[in-house]
């Protein structure tokens, strides 16, 4: 009889903690990367992505500028995503060691991709932020493919 209220006790705090108390989860960024030289040119990315389901709310092309970040805290550079408006049209970058950076924006999954390519480089999409236990659990990893592209070329969203 007791160990049935014992068990039912953990089992029901268990349920409280995963479904109601967030955890920070995500890629980290890693020493020894560095950011682009102060007013350097700024470097345009066209996105395409595999196997995401919300890849229609994600970015399809991308402008990394040499500025600093408003947003996202120190050693983030800022962003523009585009073509269609969205809370990716604000975002930010960073050097992720030494061969990676990390693109995001507000509420987004993290693009994790290589410094250098050909003209293709294939990264990850990485869920990222802070949720209950029980959400980061159904989050999964997809495949981003950038291709640099002149900026000439960029759209930037309607207001």
């Amino acid at each position: 009889m007791r160990f049935g209220l014992v068990f039912s006790t953990l089992a029901s705090l268990l349920t409280v903690v995963a479904i109601g108390i967030p955890i920070p989860f995500g890629p980290r960024g890693v020493p020894g990367g560095t950011g682009p030289l102060a007013g350097s040119a700024p470097r345009c990315l066209s996105l395409r992505y595999e196997q995401q389901p919300e890849a229609a709310w994600l970015p399809s092309m991308v402008r990394l500028r040499s500025g600093a970040a408003r947003i996202g805290g120190p050693g983030w550079f800022a962003a523009d995503g585009g073509p269609t408006p969205g809370l990716h049209t604000i975002a930010w970058w960073r050097a992720a060691g030494p061969d990676s950076m990390d693109i995001a924006w507000h509420h987004s999954p993290l693009l994790r991709l290589p410094v250098r390519g050909d003209s293709v480089m294939v990264g990850r999409v990485e869920p990222a932020g802070v949720a209950p236990l029980v959400q980061v659990l159904a989050l999964h990893v997809g495949t981003v493919i950038a291709r640099e592209m002149p900026c000439g070329e960029f759209v930037a969203p309607a207001a």
